[in-house]
């Protein structure tokens, strides 16, 4: 089978995206699925069990650091020159 031409499928069943701050995280040890414990938007704690959790940080830079990264880039275009 040549994998350059096959395609790849992937499939999401009931893929659920969660934006906000997860609570707690415990495994079931039967079945090895992921017990989530999160606070809705009303204050109220839910509890739902997944087989997959991916984690997920945002971040965003100060404004410092962005200088910083502006700054080196201006040098970096400097001497490319």
């Amino acid at each position: 089978m040549n994998y350059r031409r096959s395609k790849i499928v992937i499939v999401f069943v009931n893929l659920v995206i969660l934006k906000l701050f997860i609570s707690l995280i415990k495994e079931i040890s039967d079945s090895k699925d992921l017990k989530v414990y999160y606070e809705a938007e009303n204050g109220k704690i839910i509890e739902e069990t997944f087989n997959l959790v991916v984690l997920s940080v945002g971040m965003q830079p100060n404004q410092q650091a962005k200088d910083v990264c502006t700054d080196r880039g201006k040098i970096a275009s400097r001497r490319s020159k």
